[in-house]
């Protein structure tokens, strides 16, 4: 028997229910810009306490096993402390090893020791290319069986976040949202933002990428023949998709959000860490990028990630690099290894515009033809939160329930116990995404191929 929703640890909740307001209740901006304080401020001392703590764990298991009184009378007691101490050091050997390949491949120079690669057994879901710019790709995912197979008539395209790699959502067969939404007959495609390569691109603005989320929309409606869409986005690609429909409301059917932050001044701390990290103020990133040439470099920013969060980081590097143990060889670990992208202005202007200053939650963000307004999204919305979410906490994600006129009922919230990224490489939730898909994208009778 297949695992309930439950088992799986989702939940469907109300986000307007007196529990999930009280989550999500707004405070003043100084509440906010006071807690990013004391957050940026504690981290160096949280990290030291910790590290401290892991540490002087580790000293005193030596300490134990080398000054035990029982090696002096005790031959079996001295010859198990004696394997102890010498398995310590040949792992710290392993470790010192570990450190110098992982600084390889974060520099690009060595590919990752593990048994998954890109194309062969990660993201093989076949797909074309119907879109392509300087800066954007837009992919089809293909239809088996095409010709002459059915899929329902509105198309779903999926925008991505710029700062990592789309094919998280199209990782092994077994964990490919992709895949899961295709075979549900879902006619399905993806952005894939690219490097820039000239200087024109490299210093594209924040409205010039949403024009290219608009011309990637139009490629898809004259690729497919629809001129409705369904529309979602992960994480940063959830606000472009958001943004999207808010500008063209009257070609778009539903809506689907995959942990995605836009309010982040909400519930007791905001946007926690993250907001306190990317903070132009408390944490001078302004300054920090300017030193950068304009934006953070793909070591740094994939560094950050770990450094928001301190506990995980330092028992990462305690196994990793003291105890010599091997990266969990998984397709979600291959994919943060391989994944990062440096980090252009374009979304340093979004990380001040829409994170820092919160534009785009007060009415306030310009892009080119007048103020986003979201309150003109007005369709069916299901929204999918990680209720151990770091980067777009729950109190952030649930927000976004009350800044759109969808009516309440039209309105689906899943509460995945996961982060940013696991709660969505979860098998349990494909099926959902796939069924809200089905009853918002038309009969399925439009024939492909």
């Amino acid at each position: 028997m297949a695992p309930t929703e439950q088992q799986r640890g989702i939940s469907r909740i109300d986000p307007f229910s007196k529990e999930y307001l009280g989550v999500a209740v707004k405070r003043s901006r100084e509440h906010y810009q006071d807690r990013y304080k004391e957050i940026f401020k504690s981290f160096p001392n949280l990290f030291k306490d910790l590290g401290r703590q892991a540490t002087d764990r580790y000293y005193r298991e030596l300490a134990r096993c080398w000054l035990a009184p029982e090696n002096v009378y005790d031959p079996f007691e001295a010859w198990h402390n004696a394997c102890v101490i010498t398995t310590r050091w040949l792992q710290l050997g392993r470790g010192l090893v570990n450190y110098g390949n992982d600084q390889r491949v974060k520099k690009g120079e060595r590919e990752p020791g593990t048994a998954w690669r890109l194309g062969e057994n990660i993201a093989v879901t076949p797909k074309e290319v119907v879109y392509e710019s300087d800066v954007l790709k837009v992919y089809h995912y293909l239809t088996p069986d095409a010709p002459g197979r059915k899929v329902h008539r509105r198309p779903f395209f999926m925008l991505y976040s710029w700062i990592n790699a789309y094919w998280i959502l199209d990782l092994t067969p077994e964990t490919s949202m992709v895949q899961s939404i295709r075979d549900a007959g879902i006619d399905l495609y993806m952005t894939d933002w690219q490097k820039p390569e000239t200087d024109e691109a490299f210093n594209y603005d924040f409205a010039t990428y949403m024009q290219e989320c608009h011309r990637a929309a139009d490629a898809v409606r004259a690729h497919s023949g629809e001129e409705i869409l369904c529309i979602g986005g992960y994480c940063i690609g959830g606000v472009l998709a958001d943004i999207l429909v808010a500008q063209d409301p009257d070609r778009v059917a539903a809506v689907v959000n995959l942990t995605t932050g836009i309010d982040t001044y909400a519930g007791e701390d905001g946007a926690g860490a993250f907001g306190a990290f990317t903070s132009f103020d408390i944490a001078d990133l302004g300054k920090y990028v300017e030193r950068h040439g304009g934006m953070l470099p793909q070591k740094e920013f994939s560094e950050f990630f770990d450094n928001v969060k301190p506990g995980k980081a330092v028992d990462g590097f305690m196994a990793r690099y003291v105890y010599g143990a091997d990266i969990p060889d998984d397709p979600v670990s291959y994919w943060n290894r391989r994944s990062a992208r440096p980090v252009y202005p374009v979304h340093i202007e979004f990380l001040k515009r829409v994170y820092n200053d919160n534009e785009l939650a007060e009415g306030k963000l310009s892009l080119g033809d007048g103020v986003v307004d979201l309150r003109r999204i007005h369709q069916p919305l299901l929204v999918i939160m990680g209720e151990y979410d770091h980067i777009v906490p729950l109190p952030v994600a649930l927000r976004t329930h009350h800044l759109v006129s969808t009516p309440p009922a039209e309105q689906e919230a899943i509460l995945i116990k996961g982060g940013h990224v696991r709660a969505i490489v979860n098998d349990g939730l494909y099926p959902i995404v796939a069924d809200f898909l089905k009853r918002h994208a038309g009969a399925r009778d439009r024939v492909v191929g």
